[in-house]
């Protein structure tokens, strides 16, 4: 079985029911536009309560050609009845990130419980956490 890839249809597969979640990330200083971009495809949804929005920032590494830390910014959405997906995704990326930092490569768990946050089926998450 082919995995189903989410990219660029969160929103449509949300709408239908078929997707819990959705996790983007972006450079405040590179991707501005691409972040604006979808906070305002997601907008009129999240104004009308079909979807949760929760945003927050981290600074990252140093980065020189800025001269200051990268501001990374994270968009989740939730269907109502799935928010308790949010604290979740944030606790499993900030440990991914952790491990990242200590050095750890890729975490086949980590990626597992991504997919399953994310809305993916157990073969589409084990397809993808195994690099298939």
């Amino acid at each position: 079985m082919e995995a189903m890839n989410h990219t660029g249809r969160e929103l449509e597969l949300m709408l239908e029911g078929k997707k819990p979640l959705a996790w983007f990330t972006f450079s405040e200083d590179y991707d501005a536009e691409l972040l604006r971009e979808h906070q305002r495809t997601f907008e009129p949804h999240v104004r009308v309560g079909r979807i949760v929005e929760c945003c927050y920032v981290e600074e990252v590494a140093f980065d020189p050609r800025i001269g200051r830390q990268l501001r990374m910014r994270t968009l989740l959405y939730a269907l109502p009845g799935e928010e308790w997906r949010i604290p979740a995704m944030r606790l499993v990326l900030a440990t991914n990130s952790s491990l990242t930092r200590s050095g750890l490569g890729p975490n086949e768990a980590i990626d597992r419980i991504i997919g399953a946050l994310l809305g993916y089926s157990d073969a589409e998450t084990k397809a993808y956490a195994s690099g298939s």
